[in-house]
């Protein structure tokens, strides 16, 4: 058994001429449900991308969903 089976981080190897499908965020506070998370906070939608604004505690800002430049406003998402 070589060292890649041992691993918690074990990632199979591609089949060739694929590129792997890697799934990471874009920003820190990516969210995996939009939800207001302080009083003053506002959910804003633009060009199908999810924003949290907070103006009184920037700390909350987040974003879900697909932005200008990503694989996934590519597709088609709304």
């Amino acid at each position: 058994m070589t060292l890649q089976f041992l691993t918690k981080r074990y990632i199979p190897s591609p089949e060739p001429n694929t590129k792997p499908e890697l799934h990471t965020m874009k920003v820190l506070s990516s969210l995996a449900s939009m939800k207001r998370r302080h009083a003053d906070c506002q959910i804003v939608k633009r060009k199908g991308t999810l924003y949290v604004i907070c103006k009184s505690n920037p700390k909350f800002k987040a974003r879900q969903g697909a932005t200008a430049g990503t694989r996934l406003s590519k597709k088609g998402v709304k």
